[in-house]
């Protein structure tokens, strides 16, 4: 159950218009393994070391749920303890009480990533066990190509590197040389045209810069990846409009005129930056050209939404219009309410009175925030002294 809720938090995350699936379209394509709830690179040997450790003990079945858990709080523990001011170490908080421990936010990474080979959920994993046992055993006793066809496969990549002398308490989430390696060769192997790996590759580890189409290193990428890389962002362009267009319709129903007043503020700025960007969202209209998301399948009503809303935002003389838009405020009080039905804030109630306001409305990121620190901890490793 924590794995699909973490499956659902990220599509939530900052969605009240319901444009998450074209959004985590686009981040899967970008960024392939990683989630918005993801820190640290290391945390990609962390989990199958836990769980090779844990089959190497032939923990049954029915306790290693238990054993997997009470594994990964000892983990958390030794973390917090001996490296207390290191960022990204998950439950450094919450402890043995964390709910959602790294093995279930980093699980499908690991088979993008082609670190994990077994194929199925974590419950999966661990009800296959008792069985992978007992066909390990014809993998190291059988002599005959037969026996040796129906032994168990290896649940994890059989070239792994080694945990640390320290392990199983580990005492930092930096890479060790080879373990940096191991990693840069999956995704090298696996995922090469994407933009995590070309990233990668080109050693892009600027920790503080701003949206990814920012990047120095865009304007060396092959040519359709920085065609993927502005559709994604005139679609995360035109949804902080309509974003910022909704909370303003809220903000005026709670009748807050100075919270009103800062989005408009924003709609204005967005106007002057978006002004010189009409001709390359123009360009992104046709959602047939948007190679990055298909194959996953984003939500009809989401690509609906945005072709509409683009075409209208598109139909302004001036953008600084859309603040007062009819149209444009139609358009988004229409696409909560069938994304929520009864719930939808737009029919004011309890739920507009608890709507947790925005300050400023951000740029969807497509990632960008947590992978460009999983880019820096690859490279950053690749980059020490080899140790011994």
């Amino acid at each position: 159950m924590m794995e699909l809720l973490s499956s659902w938090r990220e599509t939530e995350t900052l969605d009240e218009l319901g444009v998450g699936t074209i959004r985590d379209a686009f981040s899967d394509f970008f960024f392939p393994g990683t989630s918005t709830i993801q820190t640290r690179a290391r945390y990609m040997l962390f989990v199958p070391w836990m769980y090779l450790d844990l089959e190497e003990q032939k923990v049954p079945s029915h306790r290693i749920a238990e054993r997997a858990r009470d594994s990964e709080a000892d983990i958390i523990e030794s973390l917090a303890h001996a490296a207390p001011d290191e960022e990204g170490i998950i439950g450094a908080r919450s402890g043995r009480s964390l709910q959602l421990m790294p093995s279930g936010i980093y699980w499908t990474g690991l088979a993008s990533w082609g670190i994990r080979r077994y194929g199925g959920t974590r419950g999966q994993y661990y009800a296959s066990l008792d069985r992978f046992y007992e066909r390990l055993k014809l993998r190291r006793w059988g002599d005959t190509e037969v026996l040796q066809e129906v032994a168990a496969p290896r649940n994890w990549h059989p070239k792994l590197p080694d945990p640390p002398d320290e392990w199983p308490k580990p005492t930092s989430l930096r890479l060790r040389t080879h373990e940096a390696s191991f990693l840069h060769d999956r995704i090298m192997e696996l995922h090469t045209p994407t933009l995590l790996a070309q990233l990668l590759d080109r050693h892009a580890v600027e920790r503080e810069v701003g949206p990814v189409w920012e990047l120095p290193q865009i304007a060396s990428l092959p040519a359709d990846l920085v065609a993927a890389i502005d559709r994604a962002r005139s679609f995360a362009e035109l949804m902080k409009a309509a974003d910022l267009l909704y909370a303003l319709i809220l903000a005026e129903l709670r009748e807050n005129d100075e919270l009103a007043e800062g989005y408009r503020d924003q709609l204005s700025a967005w106007a002057d930056e978006n002004e010189p960007r009409r001709h390359a969202h123009g360009q992104h209209s046709d959602h047939g050209q948007w190679l990055a998301i298909q194959g996953r399948r984003p939500g009809g009503g989401a690509l609906r939404f945005e072709s509409t809303w683009r075409t209208m935002v598109l139909s302004l003389s001036d953008l600084r219009g859309l603040a007062d838009s009819d149209e444009a405020r139609r358009l988004v009080s229409e696409r909560e309410v069938s994304v929520k039905g009864r719930r939808a804030r737009v029919h004011g109630g309890r739920r507009l009175e608890r709507w947790a306001a925005p300050g400023t409305v951000n740029t969807l990121d497509f990632r960008w925030a947590t992978v460009r620190t999983i880019i820096a901890d690859i490279v950053e490793g690749l980059g020490r002294e080899r140790d011994a």
